[in-house]
């Protein structure tokens, strides 16, 4: 077998497991670090300014949450039967975008650079509603439903932007390329813009990428038959990517909390570590 080849459902099947359990050790170790209290003295103390949820940290838990959701669809598809290298990549993709989002949170410097920097995003993120008089979104407010038009929620990010702005600091947000790649420069990627693009060609049907997809069979079509399997190699890699971008936040973050998270931090190394034990001799056995 080389590495060139199809990923076999047997060994997908037991890669989705494992990444199945780093999943779910994600959302029950993050739930439980939002109810720990940061040690005294800790950057999660600094930062916080206060409790979590009156915090831009909030930010941070929504980012976690949502890469939960697309490791677990990672796995869930992975250990399928069918042929979806493609999908795979941009589950990947959304995954370390997600997960740079929180990188670049956590690595403010202070309570002051991490508020410029969410409301930054929020901004940013907004910006496309600035001229929507359309409903876009529900918010509860003293026990009452309050419906909003988009040109509210964008004037409401812009003020908050303005109230917590750091003089001296950039008022354009990062894209996402810039967010996943600083991430993935993180976890020492040999070469983070290369492994950007890689997951990125797949999401976008870049031929250049796709064309090393394991049992494409083009027809007179020009469709491929039997679908777009997900080649060893590219499988490798896509999912070191994944376990060491989100061991990376997550460790980060127990750094930040300080002792108080030492027992979390036991519980998600232990995870982690049971997935790698899994996941190492795969490969190894079959990129011989």
């Amino acid at each position: 077998m080389t590495s060139s080849e199809p990923l076999p459902l047997a060994d997908r099947g037991v890669l989705a497991v494992a990444l199945t359990g780093t999943a779910e050790a994600l959302v029950d170790v993050a739930s439980g670090l939002w109810e720990v209290v940061p040690s005294d003295g800790s950057r999660a103390q600094a930062l916080l300014d206060g409790s979590l949820g009156d915090s831009p940290f909030a930010d941070v838990t929504m980012s976690l949450a949502a890469a939960s959701d697309e490791l677990s669809a990672f796995a869930w598809i992975l250990g399928g039967d069918g042929a979806y290298g493609p999908s795979l990549g941009s589950l990947l993709r959304s995954c370390v975008e997600t997960l740079g989002r929180a990188w670049w949170l956590i690595t403010a410097e202070d309570a002051a650079v991490l508020a410029h920097r969410a409301a930054l995003l929020a901004l940013n993120e907004a910006g496309y509603l600035a001229s929507n008089d359309a409903e876009a979104a529900i918010r509860r407010e003293d026990g009452e439903l309050r419906r909003l038009r988009g040109s509210e929620i964008s004037d409401e990010a812009e003020r908050k932007f303005e109230e917590v702005r750091v003089a001296g600091l950039s008022a354009r947000a990062p894209g996402y390329r810039k967010l996943a790649v600083d991430l993935l420069d993180a976890v020492d990627s040999p070469n983070s813009g290369r492994d950007y693009s890689t997951m990125s060609g797949a999401s976008h049907g870049e031929r250049t990428t796709l064309a090393a997809f394991g049992n494409a069979r083009p027809g007179q079509t020009g469709l491929a038959r039997g679908g777009l399997d997900l080649p060893i190699n590219v499988a490798n890699l896509f999912i070191w990517i994944l376990l060491e971008s989100v061991h990376r936040v997550m460790t980060t973050l127990f750094d930040m909390w300080g002792e108080s998270s030492d027992e979390l931090r036991r519980r998600w190394n232990t995870a982690h570590d049971d997935t790698v034990q899994i996941v190492a001799p795969t490969f190894d056995r079959l990129m011989r």
